[in-house]
């Protein structure tokens, strides 16, 4: 076997590999092809509030905050509850599948998703068998003197909350839930980007079952019962076939803060983005994020934004750049006839 020969064996052993990996994803949810407004009776989603509290949650379809071209779930208020059958993607006794979605929220929130054995929740959190938080914990033993720990991720493990690390408010992160529904344990990763997954805990299940996994839930208000919660959640897969901590493929992994067209660099074009949407999609603290990260994206993006030449200098590098590749073809023209 030639050099040439091997390393294309090589590629494409290895493409055959990350293919594998990522073809196990099924999309349950990606809001694309949703109206935007009420999310409940859309597609396979329903929605409630809980029982006896007092509530004003919302879940609706919306733009998504960092790129208006997108649709995502807008979940505000609390004790409410939207929740998606898995159908043919229930997790079985004694089977371990893996979920995946994207999770943004505001400072001051609390978004809660997990899983439940129970095919139309009545809404309250006992509903939750795994369970993940991205908010605040307000009670007692979060801090000496009952101080809030703000921005937290947390899982639940059996009768509390572990609290397991900050994340950036305003920002989409990569979830993983490994759910193993014959050890009752949730697996919790989460990564920025297009980076790897990164385990924060696990949990054990809230109440623990020997009945199947039968639907997704999402909710707000875990702990501090905040009116003006609000969170995103979008892109939700399932891998029925075990652990899978790889990004599906063409999920959107967000561009820097500021980024409001999803080009993946923050620049002029995201300020006619943030002023055509100001006052529905955007406000004016996200002027504000567009202007500290203005410049920031890939390398060539960045070098690029800080280098604009001048309409005649562009034009002159474009003609020059004609010139080289029309000298460099006829050259080679001349070895091949010669």
């Amino acid at each position: 076997m030639t050099c040439c020969s091997r390393f294309l064996s090589g590629l494409t052993a290895a493409l055959l590999v990350a293919g594998a990996a990522r073809a196990d994803w099924n999309l349950l949810e990606d809001f694309d092809d949703l109206t935007p407004g009420a999310i409940g009776g859309q597609g396979d989603w329903l929605t409630n509030l809980q029982a006896g509290a007092t509530s004003n949650a919302a879940y609706d379809v919306a733009a998504d905050p960092a790129n208006a071209a997108n649709q995502t779930m807008l979940v505000t208020g609390f004790n409410g509850n939207g929740y998606l059958p898995l159908g043919t993607a229930s997790i079985a006794e004694g089977a371990t599948s893996t979920v995946f979605l994207r999770m943004r929220a505001t400072n001051d929130s609390d978004l809660v998703f997990g899983a439940s054995d129970i095919a139309d929740p009545a809404g309250a959190f006992e509903s939750y068998e795994g369970q993940v938080v991205m908010g605040n914990l307000k009670n007692a033993t979060a801090q000496p003197g009952g101080d809030p720990l703000d921005n937290q991720w947390k899982v639940r493990n059996v009768g509390a909350f572990d609290n397991l690390g900050t994340f950036n408010p305003n920002e989409w992160y990569n979830v993983w839930l490994v759910l193993n529904n014959a050890t009752d344990t949730t697996g919790f990763y989460v990564s920025l980007g297009t980076g790897d997954a990164a385990l924060l805990g696990t949990g054990g299940f809230r109440n623990g079952t020997v009945d199947p996994l039968v639907s997704l839930l999402v909710k707000t208000g875990a702990r501090h019962n905040n009116f003006a919660s609000m969170g995103y959640i979008d892109d939700i897969y399932i891998d029925s076939s075990g652990e899978n901590l790889v990004i599906p493929e063409g999920v959107g992994t967000g561009g820097p803060s500021g980024d409001f067209n999803g080009d993946g660099s923050v620049n002029a074009a995201d300020y006619t983005t943030w002023r055509d949407g100001l006052g529905t999609t955007f406000t004016q603290a996200d002027y504000d994020v567009w202007k500290s990260n203005f410049g920031a994206g890939p390398a060539t993006g960045a070098v690029a934004a800080s280098t604009v030449p001048e309409p005649a200098t562009a034009v002159l590098a474009t003609l020059g750049s004609v010139g080289a590749l029309m000298a460099g073809r006829r050259s080679a023209f001349s070895r091949f006839f010669s």
